[in-house]
């Protein structure tokens, strides 16, 4: 990866932003780009960009909204990256990203350079413990440093959809379940404990759930889905030896969610609600809930990604 000087000095030495925060999504058609007051916990800017031209649209933004030197996490959706499951090396910390690089490769059947990260699963599972491992395209990677660069905004953590997602639910001792989604999507189900990811599936058939009237909603749209979830809570209680799930929250691609929470709460042994964003936004709909995970990213204590690739 090369970044010039100049870019490179000009970001070096710009004035910081220490009350503002950007999220950043990019996703297999565009980006969204979100930025909150950390201070007074509301979103001030949102804006959006084709996929292929975001980094000269980034760089223009924020020229425009003068937020050179803000801080900027960005993450990735599903498009761009594998999330495995494997079995923790028995390697010192310091060469696990080593010991997983050939074993990824050979499962992706890639010769290129790939990014890999990694981070725990809580609990052993089948008597072994596990990593949650995340790969991806170098290219990939280099070219979020460069564009982040060249924008003058100082990148703080690349992250994935899965995570980002996570920091929008408050953290609880107890388990949690949330079922959250945006426009197009697949919904997204996380199991989380003390904001640490345990469980995370991708529902499928659900992409077009914003379009379902209220009465269709009514008629059993939403039977897969609630059987779907009692697995998922049946497999943490079960097979991981968890204390039972009492409080599932959803924010999903609808204009019921509420009613939506109150029909999966009649097929489920646990509290449903629609889930409130920890901060105000000033649009009358929420934006892109990736970014806005990555804009409220490491404000307060959270799970750890670590850092390398291979």
């Amino acid at each position: 990866m090369y970044v010039g000087w100049k870019a490179y000095l000009k970001q070096k030495f710009q004035p910081q932003k220490p009350h503002l925060q950007l999220g950043v999504a990019l996703s297999h058609e565009a980006a969204f780009f979100t930025v909150l007051d950390k201070q007074n916990y509301v979103v001030v800017s949102e804006q959006s960009a084709t996929i292929e031209h975001w980094p000269s649209a980034l760089e223009n933004w924020i020229s425009e909204q003068k937020l050179s030197g803000i801080t900027c996490c960005v993450s990735f959706t599903q498009h761009a990256y594998q999330l495995l499951q494997l079995d923790r090396p028995a390697v010192d910390d310091s060469e696990i990203n080593a010991a997983l690089g050939w074993t990824v490769k050979d499962m992706l059947g890639v010769d290129t350079p790939v990014a890999i990260d990694y981070f725990d699963v809580p609990v052993p599972l089948a008597g072994s413990q596990k990593l949650h491992v995340v790969a991806l395209p170098q290219d990939e990677v280099t070219n979020v440093v460069t564009a982040c660069v060249n924008a003058g905004v100082r990148l703080k953590q690349i992250s994935i959809e899965e995570l980002a997602h996570c920091e929008l639910l408050p953290v609880s001792d107890e388990p949690v379940i949330s079922l959250t989604q945006d426009v197009g999507e697949e919904i997204i189900l996380n199991v989380i404990v003390r904001g640490n990811l345990y469980i995370s599936r991708r529902l499928k058939g659900f992409e077009n759930l914003g379009s379902f009237s209220e009465q269709e909603l009514k008629m059993g749209v939403l039977d897969t889905l609630g059987i779907q979830l009692q697995r998922s809570m049946d497999f943490f209680e079960s097979q991981l030896r968890q204390a039972p799930v009492r409080q599932v929250y959803i924010n999903v691609n609808s204009n019921y969610e509420a009613l939506i929470a109150m029909l999966i709460s009649e097929m489920v042994e646990a509290r449903v609600e629609v889930l409130e964003l920890p901060f105000q936004t000033h649009k009358a709909r929420y934006g892109n809930l990736t970014s806005m995970g990555m804009a409220y990213a490491q404000i307060h204590a959270r799970q750890s990604v670590v850092e390398g690739a291979q």
